[in-house]
């Protein structure tokens, strides 16, 4: 689980993210980012209730999510409010590495720490 510094939880940020932030699209995920002027990165999940009805299984892809981002928290740069958010395309491909497609998009971005 991340770090309670490294949530974006407030919905004005999470908003501001949104409309403001740069776009890194990948097939499956979309990055949204903006600086935030704070030491540290902060992450929202996002995932539409069209692609899966479950909660269970929206839950699920979220806590992968979570858990490959805390993992790779230390490559990512800081001072940035990230917004990653899932992708219909999801809904027709069984095996989907998601961790590979979200460090893709974080090195496309030009966000990860050599």
């Amino acid at each position: 689980m991340l770090c309670s510094k490294n949530r974006l939880r407030n919905k004005k940020d999470i908003n501001n993210v949104s409309k403001k932030g740069r776009t890194a699209a990948g097939n499956f995920i979309l990055l949204k980012f903006i600086k935030n002027n704070l030491n540290n990165s902060r992450f929202a999940f996002a995932i539409s209730s069209r692609i899966f009805k479950s909660a269970v299984k929206r839950n699920k892809i979220k806590r992968r999510l979570r858990e490959i981002t805390r993992k790779n928290i230390f490559r990512i740069r800081n001072g940035m409010d990230f917004l990653i958010i899932v992708k219909d395309a999801l809904i027709r491909e069984s095996s989907v590495d998601l961790g590979k497609e979200l460090l893709a998009l974080f090195d496309k971005s030009k966000l990860l720490i050599k």
